[in-house]
């Protein structure tokens, strides 16, 4: 997978009330603000075909507030750590109809135009004709492997699903609003970011020099509030 990551703040507040589980408590940065992820994958090579997928997560932890920023620290080893998937548009059915029967990932299919670059990844995503966002990230920064998991949460029939994917990686951090910057459209998507007063500039990021992954079948850990349909498309 070609990717790049970028973690930016929104109102504390509209995170919470969007959120469809009590247990899932917001990752704040300093001042008090949510921590949101935007993530761009071109997947180069899956069981399902090639296809693009944009992601956009509030992150938290489960079950427990965890102090301003500790668990965005790759030392950090925080029980419950993980993203809430508010968004999740992908370029062909097949993915779109998978994510949302097995996982209840609120995806839908949309338009991306992705530009790998030596000194910059970016990505445009447009939808009926509207624009949604524009999202890139500098390839520079102190130079990481990881291969901790990726957790994410999402709403499935009324279950809270818990999704533990296996991932190898290398990827350049970056620190400061110099690495990276999101931009907003006009589409309905676009206009509910917008409300949940998203940044421009990124607290952090990660420009990927390689990317696998393994998506496994997620695991129901108990009930949510309210259900979570994202936009349809």
């Amino acid at each position: 997978t070609d990717c790049s990551f970028g973690v930016f703040s929104a109102d504390a507040a509209s995170i919470r009330s969007v959120v469809p589980s009590e247990r899932l408590h917001p990752v704040l940065l300093p001042g008090g603000r949510a921590a949101v992820a935007v993530v761009s994958y071109n997947y180069i090579e899956t069981g399902v075909g090639p296809y693009g997928e944009i992601g956009v997560a509030a992150l938290c932890t489960l079950d427990k507030q965890a102090p301003p920023v500790t668990p965005l620290l790759r030392e950090s080893n925080h029980p419950g750590f993980g993203a809430f998937v508010l968004h999740l548009p992908v370029t062909t059915r097949i993915a779109r109809d998978a994510g949302r029967t097995v996982w209840g990932y609120p995806k839908f299919v949309a338009d991306m135009a992705f530009d790998f670059r030596p000194e910059v990844h970016s990505v445009e995503l447009r939808e009926a004709g509207e624009d949604v966002l524009s999202f890139s990230v500098e390839r520079r920064g102190r130079l990481v492997q990881d291969r901790k998991p990726l957790v994410t949460y999402s709403e499935n029939n009324g279950g809270l699903v818990r999704t533990e994917i296996q991932a190898h990686s290398a990827y350049h951090v970056g620190l400061g609003g110099s690495y990276g910057r999101l931009e907003l459209g006009d589409h309905p998507v676009a206009k509910e970011l917008k409300a949940l007063d998203l940044s421009h500039e990124p607290f952090a990021t990660k420009s990927y020099v390689s990317h696998s992954a393994i998506l496994p079948r997620g695991e129901v850990i108990g009930d949510a509030q309210h259900p979570y349909d994202g936009f349809a498309g």
